[in-house]
């Protein structure tokens, strides 16, 4: 077996900064999803409809960026009911 101590791994600073997203921030949850979808196969290119159905639902969905040097890297769109319902996660992607 091997052993490594773990002070003797780097890390490099992974720290995020999560905000609450608005229609202010669906052009950055746009580039996010387009970015992972030209290097990942079995992505497509969503059209406006497929955007507007997922980010406008008759559920009222929310979202939530993950940026990483003020560059959104992830996002999370969800819908929930009352407080004591589970969340659905309607689309959820991360660069890295």
């Amino acid at each position: 077996s091997y052993e490594l101590p773990l002070h003797a791994i780097a890390f490099d600073d992974r720290a995020l900064e999560i905000i609450e997203g608005g229609p202010g921030d669906h052009d950055a949850i746009k580039q996010v999803y387009l970015a992972l979808a030209q290097r990942t196969d079995g992505q497509f290119d969503r059209a406006t409809f497929l955007w507007e159905r997922l980010l406008h639902a008759p559920d009222n969905p929310r979202s939530y960026l993950a940026r990483r040097n003020g560059k959104a890297v992830g996002y999370v769109i969800f819908t929930q009911g009352r407080r004591s319902d589970p969340l659905r996660v309607l689309d959820f992607y991360a660069l890295d």
